[in-house]
């Protein structure tokens, strides 16, 4: 089930941690669920600064960094961002006293914002509901995101938010001679 950000309304006690799967001792993953099924989140419009990066040269994985900069305005940003730290708090309750937990939401002079994993099996879309290969910066997105789960490395927790699917508004380009001539 993907939860809408028009009608969302986390509630922590429906957030559980599951058992802990040790990798080594300084590298653990701990699945989150949301009433027992994948945390999975459409957002609200959301502005792409960025085109997607890699973390370092020789890593294949990828991430795409998204801003909240229109939650000056927008009341739906500004309460699915609320939604997001209920989650974060709900961590920091249950492993505030383990573990250092990083905070998701960044901020800077801009906006605050959010980084995400891109999958190999994400896809991406337009507002016409047509594939589309690539994410251009400098412009507005709806995602669906998932949680799922934390991962602890060397006594710090790490949130695994991911971007499943995108929907990019792509500005109408002509690429043709469309003049009526008379």
């Amino acid at each position: 089930m993907i939860l809408n950000h028009k009608d969302l309304n986390i509630k922590q006690e429906s957030i559980s941690f599951k058992k802990k799967i040790k990798y080594s001792d300084n590298f653990i993953f701990i699945p989150i669920k949301y009433e027992n099924n994948d945390l999975l989140i459409q957002t609200p419009d959301l502005f792409i600064p960025f085109e997607i990066n890699k973390y370092s040269e020789n890593c294949t994985k990828q991430y795409l960094d998204l801003s909240f900069q229109s939650s000056i305005d927008n009341k739906q940003t500004e309460l699915f961002i609320e939604n997001l730290k209920k989650i974060q708090n709900k961590t920091i309750k249950n492993y505030e006293f383990k573990y250092e937990i990083s905070d998701f939401i960044k901020e800077n002079k801009f906006s605050k914002w959010m980084r995400f994993k891109i999958g190999e099996g994400s896809l991406v879309f337009n507002q016409n509901k047509e594939k589309i290969e690539k994410i251009n910066s400098k412009t507005f997105g709806v995602f669906i995101i998932g949680l799922s789960g934390l991962w602890i490395m060397n006594n710090k927790v790490w949130f695994n938010w991911e971007i499943l699917q995108s929907k990019i508004y792509i500005p109408v380009k002509l690429k043709e001679y469309y003049f009526f001539d008379e």
